[in-house]
């Protein structure tokens, strides 16, 4: 019988380890908070977002976005622009010392799976994690 549910804990756990090891990076930026990082993390995938849709997408409120937005652009993580067609619209991206904190963390997960893994397993593992993710684009569609 397929156990679902230990497929479940064992992609959590492995999704966890990695994350708790990128983290280690995050030392030599002592001023950057885990909710900080979150932030980071989610404009550096989407590359500039809107204030609400950070609030939204890390399901936080509102002023509790703003607080770390102003955070980070006062510690120079991320910058602001101004919608040049709608003034009231800015935009949040990272800045070189944002991107480098980013850079750092992937760069010590990839040497925590280097660790783990033979390059042959990361072939493989990666078709199969490639698929998960189209499966999960489609059923986000639905």
């Amino acid at each position: 019988m397929i156990k679902y549910s230990n497929f479940e804990k064992y992609f959590r756990h492995l999704a966890f380890k990695v994350k708790i090891e990128g983290r280690k990076a995050l030392k030599d930026y002592p001023d950057i908070t885990k909710a900080m990082f979150e932030t980071l993390q989610l404009i550096y995938f989407n590359k500039s977002l809107k204030a609400k849709d950070i609030a939204s997408n890390l399901d936080i409120s509102r002023p509790a976005a703003s607080e770390i937005l102003t955070k980070l652009e006062k510690y120079e993580y991320i910058q602001k622009t101004k919608n040049p067609k709608d003034n009231r619209e800015t935009y949040f991206s990272l800045s070189k010392k944002g991107e480098k904190v980013i850079n750092s963390v992937i760069k010590q997960r990839v040497k925590f799976i280097k660790q783990i893994f033979k390059e042959e397993e990361i072939v493989e593992i990666s078709k199969i994690f490639k698929d998960i993710l189209k499966r999960f684009k489609k059923s986000d569609q639905r």
